[in-house]
């Protein structure tokens, strides 16, 4: 006989988390999370006359998860110090271009 789709689990999962983010006038912004979490799994034991859920931590779980972000548009194109005067096609293509940066901690 074969059962299929038994539940034999559950989780639990927890967090904290907070964002900053810093915009300033010439085009850079800075944006920064970090999570604090903790995942419980509750499995039922294996043996037939053993049936209680047992608790633990996977490995998987990572408690602490920072991640930055930042992006700095580049001053080039119309009404900015460098191609302000450009026509509309060479600004279509050369203008409004960004540098973004992205770095995710883990542990």
């Amino acid at each position: 006989m074969t059962i299929d789709s038994v539940n034999s689990g559950k989780s639990i999962y927890h967090s904290l988390q907070s964002r900053f983010q810093k915009r300033t006038s010439n085009g850079f912004t800075m944006v920064g999370a970090y999570t604090y979490s903790k995942v419980i799994l509750y499995q039922m034991g294996s043996l037939v006359n053993h049936r209680e859920y047992q608790r633990f931590v996977p490995e998987v779980d990572r408690p602490h998860i920072l991640r930055l972000f930042a992006t700095y548009d580049l001053p080039v194109g119309r009404g900015q110090s460098l191609g302000a005067q450009w026509p509309v096609l060479v600004d279509h293509v050369l203008g409004g271009w960004s540098v973004t940066w992205t770095s995710a901690y883990t542990s």
